[in-house]
């Protein structure tokens, strides 16, 4: 083959297999408009989930709460806030206050279509499926006789996705979901291969110009 049409097929099979991987790589979906950063430990599922205690950054809060309070397995929970503090544009201030201790900000008011207004009874089932890191806002009307109060939580969605989840307590009123993250992909053993025999052609393309 000659040492031009070589090259080139060496370089069209990495771009490819390199393509592949990228496509594969993990993604965020800031569904907040604003940043988090991983700021604690992974439960085993391959995304960081931030440890939390009560309390945020500047924000007192009004009760402790518990990562048994939704039926995810390694929740965090920062504690309970008083006020509804689900990112509308009044509350904007309030929240970054508060999820100051998780390095989230955001930007702009929570978009609606990632609230869940009007909640009865004790499912949280978002418009989307949740992934990797992910933090919440959740507002009941009632919890061990305060009323009107906001807990933020913390926890790793994993790879395969979680659709729904429940609370403790039947007295939601609503939730806004301010990060999670997006499907991944894990490449094919095929990829790799590929790869490596794009690599492969260049090593030789590159021995016969030195001759």
């Amino acid at each position: 083959m000659p040492a031009k049409n070589l090259v080139r097929t060496a370089f069209t099979v990495v771009l490819v297999a390199a393509t592949a991987l990228a496509t594969a790589a993990p993604a965020n979906n800031g569904a907040g408009h604003g940043n988090a950063n991983g700021n604690g430990n992974s439960n085993g599922n391959g995304n960081s989930a931030g440890s939390g205690g009560s309390g945020g950054s500047g924000t007192p809060t009004i009760a402790t709460c518990s990562a048994s309070d939704i039926s995810i397995t390694g929740a965090s929970c920062l504690g309970f806030y008083s006020g509804n503090l689900n990112g509308n544009a009044p509350s904007v201030a309030a929240v970054n206050t508060a999820l100051g201790t998780w390095h989230l900000n955001l930007t702009e008011a929570v978009d609606a279509g990632h609230m869940i207004s009007s909640l009865t009874g004790n499912t949280i089932n978002f418009s989307q499926q949740l992934y990797g890191d992910t933090i919440i806002g959740v507002h009941y009307g009632n919890v061990n006789g305060s009323n009107n109060v906001t807990a933020f939580y913390r926890f790793d969605a994993g790879t395969t996705g979680i659709d729904a989840f429940t609370t403790s307590f039947a007295s939601l009123s609503n939730a806004t979901l301010y990060r999670t993250g997006v499907a991944t992909t894990v490449p094919e053993p095929e990829t790799y291969a590929m790869l490596l025999a794009g690599l492969g052609l260049v090593g030789v393309v590159a021995r016969r110009r030195r001759k």
